[in-house]
């Protein structure tokens, strides 16, 4: 683990900005209707939680 977040691995790959999101949100939204996009997402939530 890195003594400082914001050089950290995770920090790094993993935590991106709004334009980031956006970006791949558009590509996943191809396949997907908004409605059904939100449906995943609430059930990989749901599946990290228990």
């Amino acid at each position: 683990m890195a003594g400082n977040f914001w050089q950290s691995s995770h920090y790094l790959q993993w935590v991106l900005d709004k334009q980031d999101l956006m970006k791949e949100r558009q590509k996943d939204l191809k396949f997907l209707t908004e409605e059904e996009y939100w449906k995943l997402q609430i059930f990989f939530a749901n599946g990290i939680c228990y």
